[in-house]
């Protein structure tokens, strides 16, 4: 059984509503977490109360080498602007967004032919293609609260959409050129006007020409590629009049010498402090798990890896007390509401049984939660 600290799971909750922050929140965090230790998987410590995943957990824990955390480039790829981001801003006023020309061609022969007939026809979205989960949005503490909105999108990687044509076969074909979705992409992230934004499956090559276009606007921006050669990766960015970036760390899932964690996915977290006011930083964090829908066993274990590391990403300790920092963990986990993924996070402790039975057997290991 996946379980985490009670402290952890109080506060981790998903959203997709503006988020209240405030002293109220830090201050139960400091009651909840007392005589909580904070855990590195370098020393070879295990969480308290322990983190488990069946017989993976006893290899994730005494494992001797420590997990490959470094640090992102904040001076490359996207934060390479044409001026720094302590220089003062304009007001944006709204336009229709253009994008290079090189960019616009695509690689694959599939979009480049004329669209047919049946193309052409309006496509109908049906009632429930989308269910939306509604959460309150009413606060029981009375005192001041620092406001922000906080927006997660997977832009789907252009390079990976022409790669797997078969996946989009009921999209129009038009739809599916760069030009077409950069344009819309643009206008649904601004429409929402986020504080903080979060993206999964940003292409590389696209971040000096599309994604500049939020650092133009004043949003600072952290990105982390996928390890191996995958072309696309996940990227925070986040108002610089609001917050100030105090750390950042991001988690590679892939780890040779476990099956279960041989994918190049990652995880990107970092640590935010809001300028207008005295409260305590928060954390926010994004992944994009694996999409094999057979492999829920590889989302659960790369979840695994992400939360361990939120735990000792948010850990504080101070003269006033130990406890966590705010958490809002955000990402494409591929998971559906029902899903073991989906219930760790909710829960904060799931059941799920591997299927390597003989090596559950070669470990002398019958049983476990």
């Amino acid at each position: 059984m996946l379980k985490l600290t009670h402290s952890f799971c109080r506060y981790t909750r998903l959203t997709c509503e503006d988020i209240n922050h405030s002293n109220f929140f830090v201050k139960n965090y400091s009651q909840f977490s007392k005589g909580k230790i904070c855990v590195t998987w370098d020393k070879q410590t295990q969480l308290a109360p322990q983190v488990y995943f069946g017989v993976w957990s006893q290899r994730l824990v005494n494992i001797k080498k420590g997990f490959n955390l470094k640090k992102t480039f904040i001076n490359s790829n996207v934060t390479r602007r044409r001026k720094p981001m302590s220089d003062s801003y304009e007001p944006y006023k709204h336009a229709k967004y253009q994008i290079p020309a090189d960019e616009c061609t695509s690689q694959s022969s599939q979009f480049r032919k004329q669209p047919s007939e049946k193309s052409k026809r309006p496509l109908k979205i049906p009632n429930d293609f989308r269910l939306w989960e509604p959460v309150g949005k009413k606060n029981s503490n009375n005192g001041g609260n620092f406001r922000f909105r906080v927006v997660s999108y997977n832009v789907l990687a252009q390079y990976l959409l022409e790669f797997h044509p078969y996946l989009y076969t009921d999209c129009s074909p038009g739809n599916l050129k760069w030009k077409v979705r950069a344009a819309k992409l643009y206008d649904e992230i601004l429409s929402l006007s986020p504080d903080i934004i979060c993206l999964q499956e940003v292409q590389v090559s696209h971040l000096k020409s599309f994604y500049a276009k939020f650092e133009d606007m004043g949003y600072f921006g952290i990105f982390k590629q996928k390890t191996g050669h995958r072309q696309d990766g996940c990227a925070i960015y986040f108002k610089h009049s609001l917050f100030d970036l105090q750390d950042h760390i991001s988690v590679e899932y892939y780890q040779p010498e476990m099956p279960i964690l041989n994918r190049d996915n990652i995880g990107l977290m970092v640590k935010l402090a809001p300028k207008a006011s005295s409260n305590t930083p928060i954390v926010v964090a994004t992944t994009h798990l694996l999409y094999n829908p057979k492999r829920t066993d590889v989302r659960l274990a790369q979840m695994q890896v992400l939360l361990a590391e939120i735990d000792r990403f948010a850990y504080t300790k101070n003269g006033l007390g130990e406890g966590y920092l705010p958490i809002i963990i955000t990402g494409d986990f591929n998971s559906t509401p029902d899903s073991a993924v989906v219930q760790l996070l909710d829960r904060g402790h799931v059941r799920y049984m591997l299927k390597q039975i003989e090596l559950l057997r070669k470990l002398k290991i019958s049983e476990y939660q």
